[in-house]
């Protein structure tokens, strides 16, 4: 009789957002729009998943935000914002789940 192997997984803790309150949210932080769904090319009924959110800029994420600030720009945007979010101490670093539904 063979020994029954055991899966190999480990656990994590990941903060789920929907997307509904993370555009309220950014929203009232930056003072301007923000649309999930527009912004990472999302579709409805799904969940995207951020890893290692934290709150360093590098200088190009740091442009992007300052384009997103004046309304230039918010395709791409979500990593940046969590991460900027946790910069400004407003959420915890982690691993963020976006749901869509």
């Amino acid at each position: 009789m063979s020994e029954q192997k055991q899966l190999k997984c480990k656990t994590r803790t990941i903060v789920e957002v929907n997307h509904r309150d993370l555009n309220s949210f950014v929203s009232s932080v930056y003072d301007c729009s923000f649309n999930f769904l527009d912004s990472e090319e999302a579709e409805t009924d799904s969940s995207n998943e951020f890893p290692d959110i934290n709150g360093e800029l590098d200088s190009s994420e740091k442009k992007k935000l300052g384009w997103f600030i004046a309304n230039e720009s918010s395709s791409y945007m979500t990593r940046v914002l969590l991460k900027d979010l946790v910069r400004k101490r407003l959420i915890q670093p982690g691993d963020y789940l976006i749901s869509t539904w």
